[in-house]
């Protein structure tokens, strides 16, 4: 059965993270954080982790992408399959430049 819990960004301004998931595998939906002092992370845990298959972020805004970096601290790695880059961060489906995921914390090399 396909559920979809929203990790973030409803009813605030930031913090876009939705997490989908059937039959035991996850994909995120973006992974923003809040504009405030804070910068207040999605509510990501590491048993959403565990399951995720890939992120997807609909655009580059840290609203969307800045919690990024989050998933790398629960043990997600991936390739950025649009650009031919390696990230230590997830596996995305943007048009987003290295330099410009590079700002929130993903490491990037040229793809292999």
């Amino acid at each position: 059965m396909l559920s979809v819990e929203i990790l973030g960004g409803v009813g605030e301004y930031g913090r876009n993270c939705f997490y989908i998931e059937n039959q035991r595998q996850a994909i995120l939906l973006d992974c923003g954080i809040m504009k405030d002092t804070q910068k207040t992370p999605p509510n990501i845990t590491s048993n959403h982790i565990e399951k995720l298959a890939a992120v997807f972020i609909s655009h580059s805004h840290i609203d969307h992408v800045g919690g990024i970096a989050i998933t790398t601290e629960h043990g997600l790695y991936g390739t950025d399959t649009n650009e031919s880059y390696n990230c230590s961060a997830a596996s995305t489906a943007s048009s987003t430049s290295p330099n410009f995921l590079s700002r929130y914390g993903w490491k990037m090399d040229r793809g292999q």
